[in-house]
């Protein structure tokens, strides 16, 4: 995958040579400039990966650093809704052996990109 700094380069260049040549089309050289905002926005961006324990389950998803881990975990439970806990088990989250608290954020949690978040279904 290309670094970000990588793709402004080359769209950079590519604005650089469409001024060059001074094509005549409908395309406004403006549209093609990257606002740094938007490259911001990417770089808050990180996938997270969730595996159980036993490894039957791997599966990512993309969130922001400032992301609730809550709000990661209901979306992982609208996919794979029967692990959701219930009266018989009670999940828990470890990253790096680390137990994960679900109402702080991604980074509060110390979760990193493509870092592997652990469930464990334990009997209540």
């Amino acid at each position: 995958m290309k670094k970000l700094k990588d793709i402004n380069n080359e769209l950079s260049n590519k604005i650089k040579l469409l001024q060059s040549n001074n094509l005549n089309n409908n395309i406004k050289i403006d549209e093609l400039k990257i606002n740094d905002n938007n490259i911001n926005e990417l770089k808050d961006l990180i996938p997270v990966i969730f595996q159980t324990i036993d490894k039957k389950i791997t599966y990512a998803f993309i969130c922001r650093k400032t992301d609730k881990f809550n709000r990661i975990e209901e979306k992982f439970y609208e996919t794979f809704p029967e692990l959701e806990e219930n009266e018989e088990y009670e999940n828990k989250f470890k990253i790096k052996d680390k137990r994960i608290i679900k109402t702080k954020t991604i980074a509060q949690n110390h979760i990193n990109y493509s870092d592997i978040v652990v469930l464990n279904r334990e009997k209540v």
